[in-house]
């Protein structure tokens, strides 16, 4: 019968999965000290992470006591934009238009904003819509 200690020197993949989720679970313990772990995962929320780091974050529960909104102006208009509230992943609204309460056509500036306790992080995309497609770039990290 084999113990814990022989299984790490019997199979390296064992020793990657316990690896991988004590990284995990050590990202997790850190959101509520670290503003840097705050800030990834307020980032994951507005798919504006490197890849390394996105693949790092990925096996992180999502948390929904983020505070996320997304704001809407047409490209040009001078109108103040209105906030969509969220409480879930802000960027799903950039692609998945049927999640927003109105019919897009044109070029919108779409800016999301989520904040968890002290630490805040903003992005900007620019979104165009036409009848059977939309573009989506990346305008701010």
């Amino acid at each position: 019968m084999s113990t814990f200690a022989d299984k790490f020197k019997e199979d390296p993949i064992f020793c990657g999965f316990v690896a991988i989720f004590s990284i995990q679970a050590i990202l997790i313990g850190s959101i509520a000290l670290s503003q840097r772990a705050q800030e990834l995962a307020l980032k994951k929320y507005h798919l504006a992470l490197p890849w390394g780091q996105w693949a790092l974050i990925q096996m992180t529960p999502s948390m929904y006591n983020f505070e996320n909104r997304a704001y809407w102006s047409r490209e040009g208009s001078t109108t103040p934009p209105r906030p969509l509230w969220l409480n879930h992943h802000s960027a799903r609204t950039l692609h998945e238009v049927p999640l927003l309460p109105v019919k897009l056509e044109g070029c919108y500036e779409v800016k999301l904003d989520s904040n968890y306790r002290t630490t805040s992080v903003q992005t900007t995309y620019k979104t165009c819509h036409q009848s059977d497609s939309v573009t989506i770039q990346l305008e701010t990290p």
